[in-house]
């Protein structure tokens, strides 16, 4: 089924993945966004600790939205990568979400050393206040 339709390649889009299709696999799949993110960030960097927060609701966005989220992400895979490198492990790791679905995505990565330094805590980063988005825009 969709493992078949994944591999389809349209041949009137010359050889990519036709939007159709992409459209047909995400909304065949009864998994959330956010359970999606989980499960792509713990396959491709094992994390020690992993937090997904869906920060839609503080945004000028339907109810049950999945467009904003915040992850803190906890690797040994981060170990001798600069902080762009981190960030684009995580960016890659769910780079059909973010193309297909996420409006605003915020990661906050540390090194194993770095989550002992504080004592397996970490605070998470305050999100800016939302702006009011497209009704901020139109109201110009």
């Amino acid at each position: 089924g969709s493992l078949f339709l994944s591999l389809f390649l349209c041949f009137v889009c010359r050889g990519k993945q036709c939007w159709m299709i992409r459209r047909f696999l995400s909304t065949a799949s009864k998994m959330s966004i956010q359970a999606r993110i989980t499960e792509k960030i713990q396959a491709s960097l094992n994390p020690l600790h992993l937090e997904v927060i869906n920060e839609s609701h503080m945004h000028n966005v339907a109810p049950g939205s999945e467009s904003h989220f915040r992850v803190v992400v906890v690797s040994e895979k981060f170990e001798g990568k600069t902080k762009l490198d981190q960030h684009r492990m995580v960016h890659e790791a769910v780079e059909i979400e973010l193309r297909d679905h996420i409006h605003a995505f915020s990661a906050q990565t540390l090194k194993p050393s770095q989550w002992e330094a504080q004592g397996h805590t970490i605070v998470v980063q305050q999100s800016p206040s939302c702006r009011g988005g497209m009704k901020a825009e139109q109201s110009k």
